[in-house]
């Protein structure tokens, strides 16, 4: 019994998109899904920005910011061994960072592991995972996350 708990994320499956799912029944929107978040005891971040930097312009995340519909967003992220952060993602991370602290948000991120081999790499290359500590560690002391559900 006085082991720690681990909880599991919740990932959807790689053909659930907007174009095949009903948005209706299928997807909350981006408010219900912070307020849940909020209630739980988290905190709401955006991830991957980069990814979709062409349809959520800066400009909008800037607005998101500021109306408080979101909590932070992902400035730290890294790719296994064969998926190398290229120059243009390393400057959109840098962007969404300077957004961060002209907002006063919280920055987020960690390794972007989802096959064996990232997780072998990221066992190896230890910088990514001292940046994860230190921004885990930022969102523990500057907001009232709730740690119940958490390894930490």
């Amino acid at each position: 019994m006085g082991e720690k708990t681990q909880y599991p994320y919740a990932f959807l499956k790689d053909n659930i998109s907007v174009t095949n799912a009903s948005k209706k029944n299928s997807l909350l929107d981006l408010d219900k899904v912070v307020s849940l978040i909020r209630e739980a005891g988290g905190i709401a971040s955006l991830a991957h920005w980069t990814f979709t930097k062409n349809s959520l312009g800066l400009k909008n995340i800037e607005k998101l910011f500021k109306e408080n519909r979101l909590d932070g967003a992902e400035i730290v992220f890294g790719f296994g061994q064969n998926r190398q952060l290229d120059k243009e993602t390393g400057g959109d991370m840098k962007l969404m960072k300077d957004l961060i602290i002209k907002c006063n948000k919280i920055p987020t991120g960690g390794p972007d592991m989802h096959i064996e081999n990232d997780f072998i790499y990221f066992s190896t290359h230890k910088s990514l995972a001292s940046k994860t500590v230190s921004l885990t560690q930022n969102i523990i002391n500057k907001t009232n996350v709730d740690l119940r559900f958490s390894s930490l």
